[in-house]
């Protein structure tokens, strides 16, 4: 069972990376550092794809961290590009959004964003979305120096 979800997961990454390679290869506007690092997300789901479609085995938990990791990199840098496109945030999230709800739920992502308006806000703001959403305060955290690499979501 666990196989066909997989299975399922990545071709639902893999059309939604697409779209949004489309996206950037169609908008002549956006960042080329955004599109080296949604080439990078593409690279690091090659890679990937084998082990986390796999039957369950020793590496796949670190596969679809590895791809996570490459799809919060891809998320972040197309939210933070003033050049790219609504279509281009929100198909570069898509793609995101699939590996991030498989690996917290183990399913399949089955709505087309798991956040109700990932454009509403900026990047930072939408980390303290996420902090209430795991019951935790913000404010509380604020003499603490936080990095987006140290937090997960």
């Amino acid at each position: 069972m666990t196989t066909t979800i997989s299975k399922q997961v990545c071709f639902q990454l893999d059309s939604r990376l697409t779209a949004a390679e489309a996206a950037l290869a169609a908008d002549g506007i956006a960042c080329p550092v955004l599109v080296a690092v949604v080439a990078e997300f593409r690279r690091k789901f090659a890679k990937t794809r084998p082990a986390v479609e796999g039957a369950p085995a020793p590496g796949q938990r670190e596969a679809v961290f590895e791809l996570e990791q490459a799809a919060d990199s891809a998320k972040w840098a197309a939210l933070a590009d003033p050049g790219a496109s609504e279509q281009i945030k929100l198909a570069v999230v898509a793609a995101h959004d699939s590996i991030c709800w498989f690996k917290a739920t183990g399913c399949l992502l089955d709505r087309e964003y798991a956040e109700q308006d990932p454009l509403a806000c900026e990047p930072e703001a939408s980390w303290v979305a996420v902090d209430r959403r795991r019951g935790r305060n913000p404010e509380a955290c604020a003499s603490r120096t936080w990095s987006r690499s140290t937090r997960s979501l």
